[in-house]
């Protein structure tokens, strides 16, 4: 009865709620959600802070798949229930369900946490973990995604801005907008031959020696192409 507010409300107040709720809980057994929604309603119309209440109400909201209600319901049922267990595992669940699994995380390892000092653990305990572990890397795996995709795009924008000032004529422009895209995309062999070829370019042969040098060390398939600017080079150095 104290969890239905049994000494800070209205007895009657309290003896209502909880016979509602009993109500409640009869028709979520017989698997009548709509009903037991209805009375769990009522229930926290008269407590809001009804934990009972709030956390079978939470069950029935995933139940029908309505994540958000259910989200909003267990946040308000662990300002209640800061250690509980088993509400932090729903919480979890149901910010899983909508894609938010950096929190879902979160929800869990707390859920852990305080599963991990009771007496019998419940059955979702030594599988939550790894759980854990699965949508960590999956996070992981995603955001190296994300970075490799922004990184990409940068890359091709610094080599437009590198085409339009080359094909202008402007090539020390041109060169540091390749490296800049060198620094972002290090192991492309193509970006450091053009560098190559506009130092041969600017009569800097001793950069484009090094360079050269470098990419023959680094790319051993691209010596035909280092070798041809090494003709160049040559000439140049005349």
């Amino acid at each position: 009865m104290r969890q239905f507010g049994y000494g800070v409300l209205p007895d009657e107040l309290v003896e209502r709620a909880f016979k509602v709720y009993g109500d409640a809980v009869r028709h979520y057994e017989r698997n009548e959600l709509s009903e037991a929604e209805e009375l769990l309603s009522q229930v926290l119309q008269l407590n809001p802070n009804a934990a009972p209440a709030l956390q079978l109400q939470a069950r029935i909201m995933m139940q029908l798949e309505r994540y958000d209600e259910a989200i909003s319901l267990l946040s308000r049922l662990l300002e209640l229930r800061p250690d509980d267990a088993e509400s932090y595992f729903e919480f979890g669940l149901a910010l899983e369900r909508t894609g938010q699994r950096r929190r879902a995380i979160d929800a869990f390892k707390k859920a852990i946490k305080a599963a991990a000092s009771l007496s019998s653990q419940p059955e979702w305990f030594s599988e939550l973990k790894a759980r854990c572990e699965l949508l960590e890397s999956e996070l992981s795996r995603e955001q190296e995604l994300r970075s490799q995709q922004e990184k990409q795009k940068e890359v091709e924008e610094l080599l437009h801005l590198a085409d339009v000032y080359e094909s202008s004529g402007f090539l020390r422009r041109a060169k540091d907008y390749l490296k800049r895209a060198l620094e972002l995309d290090p192991d492309n062999a193509s970006l450091a031959i053009r560098i190559a070829a506009i130092d041969i370019e600017l009569g800097n042969i001793s950069e484009a020696d090094r360079l050269l040098r470098l990419i023959e060390e680094q790319h051993p398939d691209s010596v035909a192409e280092v070798q041809r600017l090494r003709g160049k080079l040559s000439h140049r150095a005349q």
